[in-house]
């Protein structure tokens, strides 16, 4: 927030920016605003030239001229008029100045109009590289910010030489543009191509930075017969608000490539179904007891059908537990790592909810294998609530939400206590959502 000089001008510019270490790559959030003391008879302004932020990749946004908004600055009453706001990136480290801008304001009425020319102090931001230190050996330079990668295949069983569609899709907010995906490996008897043009991404640049998701997809091709597994695909990140390097994981996908002499045997055996894997150590047992006699037989048989079915029954509760923990404790363990990092931090208000709603949606997006970072409130809610998610969380959730939206345009001062509060309190409700839901 702006502080008002010596003198309390009635009419300056202000650079709006993220008060923090900044890094290479990073879309950064600026905003040049007029402001003009309440009351003053201004018929309009005109800027004599726009900054050509020389060193930077920008993403403009869209700005409604000449409409302005009620500010209080050091206890003064202000209308608040945007003249520029985008995002803009770094191409290398140092110190870059942001171009200073010349405003001609009108002030009075067509009796009696002077004009005032007005310009912005000077402004430097300093970007850094993210650290070499813990550096992965696959990182790659640019992606910076917080990410979610997730892949599907649009079946799991093909012939010789049919193909089926990998989706790999990048969810988060930060770098989005800059992602490069490695080289995927898959194993021999299958053969991967990238598809080009595949216009599927939803990226949106806007005051909390850039966020969305990018897709990826490819055609695989079976040319032998067999069982494959396409392994797992990871994405390593630098995380701006923890300051860390971070990885993304996704999960192995198994692919069945059939033959012309497939048979059902092996079909029972993809689909992996217990009955048959039940029943054939049971044939055997009965086997060896009518060669023993009737009685071992009765003993070998029950004693071997006990063991199986409670074999079956721990096999099924160890995965339905190692289903919740994948889905649960890794996010929420993100999550939370996130929100103590920003609890740390000194930022400005604006950052901090940005910040606040990126870990929020990133949570979501991966707890839930839910595109968050594109849904509207009520897109949200619904599928929340198909989740499994209580009516009463899902509402404080969404309160949240829309809170975080509300502090990033409102002018006002936040105490460090006050944001302590919001990070205990997003955390806390993340953790009865992780709990409750299916």
């Amino acid at each position: 927030m702006p502080k008002v000089k010596k003198g309390l001008e009635s009419i300056f510019i202000s650079v709006r920016y993220p008060e923090r270490t900044l890094y290479v790559g990073e879309p950064v959030f600026v905003e040049y605003l007029l402001y003009v003391r309440s009351g003053l008879p201004v018929s309009g302004f005109r800027p004599e030239a726009m900054p050509a932020f020389k060193g930077f990749v920008i993403d403009q946004l869209p700005v409604r001229s000449g409409e302005g908004r009620e500010v209080v600055v050091s206890g003064v009453r202000f209308v608040a008029y945007t003249l520029w706001r985008g995002l803009v990136s770094a191409l290398n480290e140092g110190t870059l100045p942001l171009d200073q801008i010349n405003v001609v304001v009108k002030i009075g009425d067509f009796f009696r109009e002077r004009s005032v020319v007005v310009r912005n102090d000077p402004v430097t931001l300093t970007f850094k590289k993210p650290p070499l230190e813990n550096r992965p050996a696959d990182y790659v330079e640019g992606t910076v910010g917080s990410f979610v990668i997730q892949s599907s295949l649009d079946r799991d069983k093909i012939k010789i030489n049919e193909s089926a569609i990998l989706t790999v899709k990048v969810e988060g907010s930060g770098n989005l543009r800059g992602i490069k995906m490695k080289e995927i490996e898959v194993p021999g008897g299958l053969k991967i191509s990238p598809i080009p043009g595949a216009d599927l991404d939803e990226v949106v640049a806007d005051v909390a930075g850039m966020s969305g998701r990018r897709v990826f997809q490819y055609l695989i091709t079976g040319e032998k017969a067999g069982d494959y597994q396409i392994p797992k695909i990871s994405l390593a990140f630098f995380n701006p608000i923890t300051e860390k390097y971070e990885r993304t994981t996704t999960k192995p996908l198994a692919l069945f490539v059939l033959s012309e002499g497939f048979s059902p045997q092996m079909e029972a055996k993809n689909k992996g179904n217990i009955v048959d894997i039940i029943r054939k150590p049971v044939r055997k047992r009965v086997e060896i007891g009518q060669a023993k006699g009737e009685n071992d037989k009765k003993l070998l048989l029950g004693a071997v059908s006990l063991a199986l079915v409670f074999y079956a029954g721990c096999e099924a509760s160890l995965r339905l537990r190692g289903v919740r923990l994948r889905k649960g404790e890794r996010p929420l363990s993100r999550a939370r790592k996130e929100l103590l990092a920003l609890e740390s931090k000194k930022v400005s208000l604006p950052d901090f909810c940005g910040a606040i709603e990126r870990v929020i949606r990133a949570y979501l997006s991966e707890r839930f294998s839910i595109p968050a970072f594109g849904l509207g409130y009520e897109e949200l809610r619904e599928k929340l609530m198909e989740k499994g998610v209580k009516v009463e969380d899902v509402q404080s959730l969404l309160s949240e939400l829309e809170a975080c939206a509300f502090a990033k345009f409102a002018p006002t001062s936040s105490q460090e206590e006050d944001m302590t509060q919001a990070v205990q309190r997003v955390l806390s409700l993340l953790e009865r959502i992780d709990e409750s839901a299916l």
